[in-house]
């Protein structure tokens, strides 16, 4: 996964450094400040797992959103993992 996710920009900023993964055993997690960001991530990580014969299980995956954007409307985030 640590190709999948060289060079890219979309993430949180923490300290300036750019964060986009917390990766633990053959598990991971993605974080975003943007819907489009988080499409950007898991698109990524997609296309690399499948080049590799590996799918992202759509059962066990969630979009957990924290945190409130004044401009969010409250829908459901809608992530494509089959890119």
């Amino acid at each position: 996964m640590a190709k999948a996710l060289e060079y890219v920009d979309d993430g949180i900023t923490i300290c300036g450094y750019t964060l986009n993964n917390l990766r633990f055993a053959d598990d991971i997690a993605v974080v975003s400040d943007s819907q489009q960001g988080l499409q950007s991530v898991v698109g990524r990580i997609a296309n690399t797992s499948h080049r590799m014969g590996m799918y992202i299980s759509t059962q066990k995956t969630e979009v957990q959103h924290i945190g409130i954007h004044p401009d969010h409307n409250h829908q459901p985030a809608e992530i494509d993992v089959d890119r």
